[in-house]
């Protein structure tokens, strides 16, 4: 008869007890990605596509907060003083940086897998400060129920993967401290985001497996603009991320939606913003 570990026996009871209490939560999907964990910081590898579009995703962030905080005090550490949630943050690929550009970064993820594999790619460089940087198996609802809030909270490319987007998007503006933002990036429901996204990254490219997304889940921006005017969000601005196949890098671009793009929204001024050091 084969044994299980403890520890195994341990995160499957922790699962478990996560999927019941949670509701906006896919299974399958956790799954998906859980089995892509292992190879997550490879650059070349399946999520090469969010690796390439790091830099710009960062930049939007980067832009929005010093609009809505003011100059930092420290170039080099622009995001510092502000607190970050990144929400679905996988292996760490968003939060790392986050927590390198100054934020007090914490990312939570439904795959204990992923958040395994980002604690010990955390803990191997020494440049990053550990009080700074948290991981937690644990879901945006968890955090609301804690009464946890945060100047910025991430939701980038994870609207398409949970069962009910709307209530996806209530939750995580409750985490929104006052004088806060929320970033949400996807994929629009176009013939152009079917051809590129679907047909050419997973089918003919190859960038990333078959069946990673599926087209009737994608939102528009309109979409999206709709569910956070159910919220205690403003629309703030948004931005589209097109791909230059000569240059193999991601630019930020305010015309062209019409595949992947950003919304940033912002909680009403209640109190004096935040101190950026």
């Amino acid at each position: 008869r084969r044994r299980v570990s403890k520890a195994a026996n341990f995160r499957r009871s922790e699962q478990n007890r996560f999927f019941t209490v949670q509701a906006n939560v896919d299974p399958s999907e956790v799954h998906k990605f859980s089995q892509l964990a292992q190879s997550w910081w490879n650059p070349n590898g399946e999520m090469r596509p969010l690796h390439q579009m790091n830099p710009a995703r960062l930049k939007y962030i980067r832009d929005c907060c010093l609009s809505q905080f003011g100059p930092p005090k420290d170039l080099s550490k622009p995001l510092r003083g502000l607190h970050f949630l990144d929400v679905g943050s996988g292996c760490g690929l968003l939060t790392e940086p986050l927590a390198r550009l100054g934020a007090n970064a914490t990312g939570i993820d439904a795959s204990p897998e992923a958040i395994e594999v980002a604690r010990i790619h955390a803990k191997n460089d020494p440049d990053l400060d550990s009080n700074e940087l948290d991981y937690q198996n644990v879901t945006a609802e968890s955090l609301v129920d804690r009464g946890e809030t945060f100047n910025i909270v991430c939701a980038l490319e994870i609207i398409e993967h949970v069962p009910n987007p709307e209530e996806f998007v209530i939750t995580v503006s409750k985490l929104v401290g006052e004088n806060g933002g929320l970033f949400i990036s996807t994929i629009n429901k176009t013939l152009k985001s079917y051809i590129l996204a679907i047909l050419g990254a997973e089918y003919l490219l190859r960038w990333v497996p078959a069946g990673t997304h599926d087209w009737n889940k994608f939102q528009s921006p309109d979409s999206i603009s709709r569910m956070i005017s159910k919220t205690n969000l403003s629309f703030h601005s948004s931005v589209g991320m097109t791909y230059d196949v000569f240059s193999e890098r991601w630019n930020l671009n305010a015309h062209d939606l019409d595949v992947n793009y950003c919304i940033f929204a912002t909680r009403k001024l209640l109190n004096q913003n935040p101190t950026v050091e």
